[in-house]
């Protein structure tokens, strides 16, 4: 516990022996017990005197016009034993309403002295009277210290000792160019010099900072004292009012017990003026009853006297109450004062917080509402897609099988055909062998080298065909399987990403295959034609001659033909015919006004080898994109031929008039290009159409005037 001692008025000691100095940041108003509240600074020092060290908690008045010293009962040993002590002094600052911070020590000698010797409340110890400080190595730089200056030698004066030091300076004197070589300093005092005081006017830079933030401090501090005092003044006038009230109030009881006291006293002299006058009366009575009634008279004066001390006596116990309530009341008065203006001021904070809350809450509120329409809006949107896209997916199943299994059952009538074709051959191989065995002329071998020349291309013929049937029915197994996992999949998940295309399913990436060199796809399994006879070449040449077309003949098989159309699936005119697609030479790339207007867009997962009219075969890319100008739909199909660098731009025979047929419209165009052997992926458009055209840039067939 520190106790205040008043003998102290701030600490000596030296620089070497502070250990620690602890500040406070700025003033407060402090109130030790017993000692009226006043405006001051804290000071918390640990200071080694002789093995042992004290620690002190200095209250500094604000003006510097005195000092509060509070010193621990005793010390302790040197070393770490005194840090719970300085934490003790610490927390005793702390608990008066200050906030310290530790001033850093870790100088060298010189600027060390220089920090401590800013601190006000420590001064170098006085020396004692009769006794010359002791001279050494740090006299002169004491007698030099602007803080302390050297004490006077006994028994003289200033005067004398600036006498008595002249003629030691003239004792000593050189001539004046020994003087300057003997007072020139070396260069590396100099160095030392120049760096101390490059750090003491940085100190005493950072001193003025302080000094110039602590004095703004102040300026703030001491305006709100000045608010504080008129506060303060108003309560003291109220109080002064009430207690002039309360003064009045016991002056009019004092001015009642006093007329009490003369109703008391009145009976009282009227009994001793009757008694008077029966003393007058009984005057030649006998001694005895004079001297009765003489006693009784005595005894009511002094029960007069006694009753008037107890009266003063009374009146002074209600004064001195009076004083000590209106005392209480007072320091009741400031403390309710200083509570009513916390509570104020949290009230407002708590005001303020509670309506910024509010506030927030409203606008969560609100945007939780605007989140839970906006999502409601798009789950109905997404169910409504989802069951349009379910149908259109069921209808596409339905397509698949009813196709899957008319080319099943085709295969099965060629297959037939074929087989019986099988034995006529045989049976004519048979006869033109023995034919060719009773001739035996040049002519017949002739002719049956053609034959086995034009079965040889007719069984080569029948492979690719087998190898391009395979592959159809891969393709299809896999969309069917892919449609079908979709719709199982739209049917679980509720939440459905819009769909690429309006009005149909997007279509799904078919297995992957490896574009061949002469521009077919490599078939998964061997089918078995590849195993039939030369017999069964004929006849399947013999049937493809009789009227069979070759499915890929769009693609051209000499320089001559021409690669401008094709059909969709089913012939024109025949059942299930679907629109043609011919090459437009006055288009060199699609082209559109802005993002906005690409509502649908298709690329390969694949590059076939073509060859195109009048151009040497190369890879190319297929790319079938949908668009919407104007209330118009456009669906055009691009191949984008790599060696060239050209687009080559395909046009429907007519153009879908609404967005049911522009998706009629768009299946046509993928089943195009897919039986060329490219397989196609839908790309999905993003919503953000800064985000879309930067992705529509990067179609090489696609050009955005916008």
């Amino acid at each position: 516990m520190f106790v205040h001692d008043p003998a102290l008025s701030f600490i000596e000691a030296d620089e070497a022996d502070v250990i620690a100095i602890h500040r406070s940041t700025e003033p407060a108003a402090a109130a030790p017990e017993g000692i009226s509240p006043r405006l001051c600074n804290a000071y918390v020092c640990a200071i080694r005197r002789k093995g042992i060290v004290s620690v002190y908690v200095v209250l500094e008045h604000a003006d510097r016009k005195g000092r509060w010293v509070f010193a621990a009962p005793e010390g302790v040993a040197e070393g770490e034993a005194y840090l719970p002590l300085l934490t003790d002094g610490l927390a005793f600052a702390v608990s008066l309403g200050f906030t310290l911070q530790e001033v850093n020590l870790s100088y060298g000698k010189a600027l060390r002295e220089v920090v401590i010797r800013d601190i006000p409340v420590i001064r170098r110890p006085s020396p004692a009277r009769g006794q010359e400080e002791p001279a050494g190595a740090d006299a002169p730089k004491e007698a030099a210290s602007p803080v302390t200056p050297p004490p006077a030698p006994a028994g003289g004066t200033t005067g004398e000792a600036k006498k008595e030091a002249v003629p030691k300076e003239k004792k000593g004197v050189h001539p004046p160019a020994e003087k300057e070589r003997e007072m020139k300093p070396a260069p590396r005092d100099v160095d030392e010099a120049k760096a101390l005081a490059e750090r003491l006017a940085a100190e005493k830079a950072a001193a003025e900072r302080e000094s110039r933030e602590q004095f703004a401090a102040l300026t703030a501090r001491i305006d709100l004292l000045v608010a504080e005092r008129k506060e303060q003044d108003a309560a003291f006038s109220a109080q002064e009012t009430a207690l002039k009230e309360e003064v009045a109030r016991l002056t009019a009881e004092k001015e009642q017990a006093d007329r009490e006291q003369a109703q008391t006293v009145a009976p009282l002299k009227n009994t001793v003026e009757r008694l008077k006058g029966e003393v007058e009366v009984l005057g030649k009575e006998s001694p005895a009853i004079l001297a009765s009634l003489r006693d009784e008279i005595a005894w009511l004066k002094a029960e007069k006297d006694r009753s008037g001390e107890e009266t003063a006596r009374e009146e002074e116990r209600l004064r001195t109450e009076v004083e000590k309530l209106a005392a209480a009341r007072d320091k009741e008065g400031c403390a309710a004062s200083e509570r009513i203006e916390s509570l104020k001021a949290r009230l407002a904070v708590l005001s303020a917080e509670g309506e910024k809350g509010a506030q927030d809450s409203a606008a969560r509120i609100r945007a939780l509402e605007a989140e839970a329409e906006r999502l409601a809006a798009e789950n109905a949107a997404a169910e409504k897609r989802a069951a349009a896209d379910i149908a259109a997916l069921e209808a596409i199943i339905e397509q698949r099988t009813a196709e899957k299994e008319a080319s099943r059952k085709l295969a099965v009538g060629r297959l037939v055909r074929l087989a019986a074709e099988v034995e006529v051959l045989a049976a004519e191989r048979e006869a033109v062998e023995q034919v060719l065995s009773r001739r035996g002329g040049g002519e017949m071998a002739d002719a049956l080298a053609r034959a086995e020349a034009e079965v040889a291309t007719l069984r080569r013929e029948v492979e690719r065909l087998a190898a391009e049937k395979a592959l159809v029915a891969q393709t299809t197994t896999t969309r069917v399987s892919s449609l079908q996992a979709e719709v199982t999949r739209l049917v679980a998940n509720e939440e459905v990403s819009a769909p690429a295309r309006h009005g149909h399913a997007e279509p799904l990436k078919p297995a992957p295959v490896i574009a061949g060199a002469e521009g077919g796809a490599a078939a998964a399994d061997v089918s078995p034609v590849a195993q039939w006879d030369d017999e069964v070449a004929a006849a399947v040449g013999e049937v493809l001659a009789e009227g069979e077309t070759d499915p890929f003949s769009f693609m051209g098989g000499g320089e001559g033909e021409e690669f401008v159309s094709f059909g969709a699936p089913g012939g024109e005119g025949g059942a299930g015919a679907g629109v043609g697609f011919n090459l437009d030479r006055t288009l060199e790339m699609i082209e559109c006004d802005g993002p906005t207007d690409v509502i649908e867009v298709h690329n390969s997962l694949n590059v076939v080898n073509i060859t195109p009219a009048g151009r040497t075969p190369q890879p190319c890319g297929a790319y079938v994109i949908a668009l919407k100008r104007g209330g118009r739909f456009r669906v055009y199909v691009a191949w984008s031929l790599a060696s060239d660098r050209t687009t080559l731009v395909y046009s429907p025979e007519r153009q879908p008039a609404d967005a049911a047929e522009c998706a009629s419209v768009v299946r046509d165009a993928l089943t195009f290009v897919e039986t060329v052997g490219f397989m196609m992926d839908a790309v999905r458009l993003n919503p953000d159409m800064d985000k879309r055209g930067r992705a529509l840039a990067k179609i090489p067939v696609l050009r955005l005037k916008g």
